[in-house]
């Protein structure tokens, strides 16, 4: 073959080869065309039907979105739910829930029984409780840490609290809600940390974080909630929960 010859049968493969890219390329391009026209009418459906359907259910809208949420905030919120007597009218059915969520065999036997919730709960050591259930027969610590970091010693000054009140002994539950399900860290000895590793063996201290808070209870409460108007208001609270603090796995790798 002489090299005319050979750049010829080149010059022909590559042109055939282009017509062909060429075909299939525009064949691709018409498929993509089709599939996003088919795409973007599905949206403008579904934008219409949203439009129509929020006149009932105003979906994007959240109450959350015009309030401040700090840490104090979010105590309000559980410490309302939590209470037999405050406004959501569903008297201890959201208590029951939170009760059950732990699986404790003491606080399962509390069940039904009425509880005084306090906020800010002062002790003689100059600690405040977050939130506080307790009736004469029991008492329930939440300490609640959205943003912030555990304080020296906090959980163990908080338990020893309710330790030295002989009412109390034996008849505590505390509660560490936080972002990642962390445990504390910032003890001041070794042995107050053993102190905490022993009421975790035990079943009477548990952390959980807000994600498992939202799926364990909050999604329960919804679930079981008679009061349309208030079911509205915990489906925003899981919302945000749900957007603002990451799944625990997630944290922890």
């Amino acid at each position: 073959m002489t090299q005319d010859n050979y750049i010829t049968q080149l010059e022909s493969f590559f042109k055939d080869y282009h017509s062909l890219h060429r075909d299939t390329q525009d064949k691709y391009y018409k498929k993509l065309d089709t599939f996003f026209d088919k795409l973007k009418y599905r949206d403008q459906l579904f934008q219409l039907f949203k439009k129509e359907s929020d006149k009932k259910l105003s979906s994007d809208f959240s109450v959350f979105d015009f309030i401040q949420i700090d840490e104090l905030g979010l105590s309000n919120i559980i410490a309302i739910l939590l209470d037999s007597n405050a406004e959501h009218g569903q008297d201890s059915l959201f208590l029951n829930i939170f009760i059950d969520m732990f699986g404790n065999k003491k606080l399962q036997n509390l069940s039904n029984k009425s509880f005084e919730v306090y906020k800010e709960y002062s002790t003689k050591e100059n600690r405040r409780i977050d939130i506080l259930l307790k009736n004469d027969d029991f008492a329930i610590i939440i300490e609640n840490k959205p943003y912030a970091e555990d304080q020296l010693d906090q959980i163990n000054d908080y338990i020893k609290h309710f330790e030295n009140n002989e009412n109390f002994k034996n008849k505590l539950f505390t509660i560490y809600l936080n972002k990642t399900k962390d445990l504390p860290t910032y003890f001041s000895s070794d042995t107050k940390k053993d102190e905490l590793q022993q009421k975790i063996d035990s079943n009477e201290f548990r952390v959980i974080s807000f994600y498992e808070f939202a799926d364990n209870f909050l999604l329960r409460c919804y679930k079981e909630c008679e009061s349309e108007k208030f079911r509205y208001f915990l489906s925003d609270f899981i919302e945000f929960i749900k957007q603002n603090f990451q799944k625990d796995e997630d944290n922890n790798g």
